[in-house]
């Protein structure tokens, strides 16, 4: 396995070759950390310091050393457009416009990320199964007692029924002019990141509230938004001021502006309280 050492060195080595210009004085903290599927790198500050890490997945020696040094120059790449400590950011979005490969073809280092990349495209998907069947384990292990929580919060003889639910879509579908079936409404059991209180489900059409919308202490206002937002044009991706107008032609205009002021105010004093996962 590679480690730190290895890393740093090899980080000076490109810093030296291609960026030698770029804030020499200022020293990057680098490092392997979490294995995950889709982030090789990241680069940040803290206190002052800019830091970088690297997949842990990278540290195996089977990935080779050129697909390191393709996500060591990506990072770079940022630290030279401002990204990091001590930088002004030249950029507003760090890799709109392909500005990261535009700075590496300016450097002399393009092939290095495009190398990288042919043998990511080629092996990642394999390495990472191979080496994270822990991970797919504790996952699991999570997954399930996210819905047994759920399951004993939804139990609770006080909290909203989805049959309840439905019957009162039912009757806004009515006042919306909703002429087709009523689409399917579920309780999503929401993860402690899920700051949304509504969502919807692409290819099956269902409108999934956020399961803390059952509480009987949340007003029932925001929970006939979680769907009203969708049947009035949300799910068709129409904008906001059409949606708005849709729902004041059904007599329902004080919905979302409820909403918004319960959501800005009280949503994340109420999830801390009552979230079954906290």
């Amino acid at each position: 396995m590679r480690d730190r050492p290895w890393l740093e060195r090899r980080l000076a080595a490109l810093r030296a070759r291609y960026f030698a210009d770029v804030r020499p004085e200022q020293e990057i903290d680098i490092s392997f950390g979490k294995r995950a599927l889709r982030r090789l790198g990241c680069l940040g500050e803290r206190e002052g310091k800019t830091i970088i890490r690297v997949n842990g997945l990278l540290a195996l020696e089977e990935v080779p050393d050129f697909v390191v040094d393709g996500v060591l120059v990506h990072e770079l790449a940022h630290f030279a457009h401002g990204y990091g400590a001590g930088g002004t950011r030249k950029y507003k979005h760090a890799h709109r416009g392909g500005v990261v490969m535009a700075e590496l073809w300016k450097r002399g280092c393009a092939h290095l990320e495009s190398r990288a990349d042919e043998w990511l495209g080629a092996n990642w998907r394999a390495t990472y199964a191979l080496h994270t069947e822990d991970l797919a384990a504790g996952r699991e292990r999570r997954r399930e007692a996210a819905r047994d929580a759920w399951s004993r919060f939804h139990a609770d003889v006080a909290c909203r029924s989805l049959p309840d639910v439905e019957r009162q879509m039912a009757q806004d579908c009515r006042l919306l002019g909703w002429t087709a079936r009523p689409p399917r409404v579920e309780w999503l059991d929401a993860s402690v990141r899920h700051k949304g209180i509504t969502y919807i489900n692409r290819s099956t059409g269902a409108i999934r509230l956020h399961g803390l919308l059952a509480h009987p202490d949340c007003p029932i206002y925001v929970v006939r938004f979680g769907w009203c937002y969708w049947l009035a044009g949300g799910a068709a991706g129409r904008p906001w001021p059409e949606i708005v107008r849709n729902l004041e032609r059904a007599g329902l205009e004080d919905l979302a502006s409820r909403t918004a002021q319960w959501v800005s105010t009280r949503w994340t004093a109420f999830r801390r309280r009552h979230h079954p996962l906290n």
